[in-house]
């Protein structure tokens, strides 16, 4: 594959991700669980959901080869 269909798939990838983000903002603000210094006018709230969210690995290989490659390509960058 090449570069630049490389950066395309990313690209479409990031696309369906954010759709769930935006699944995750609406659990998140009816969850009960947000504090008032949570919902303050600054990036807090949103870097919290966008880790939250990729901590669950949504895109992770299934195969355990493919994760080993991930995980040794992930020491390089």
């Amino acid at each position: 594959m090449n570069k630049k269909t490389i950066k395309k798939r990313v690209r479409e990838m990031l696309k369906m991700a954010q759709r769930d983000l935006d699944r995750t903002v609406d659990q998140a603000l009816a969850s009960g669980a947000l504090t008032e210094e949570m919902k303050e006018d600054n990036y807090l709230l949103p870097k919290m959901l966008i880790t939250i969210y990729f901590n669950k690995k949504p895109f992770e290989p299934l195969d355990e080869r493919n994760r080993r490659d991930m995980n040794n390509l992930a020491k390089f960058i």
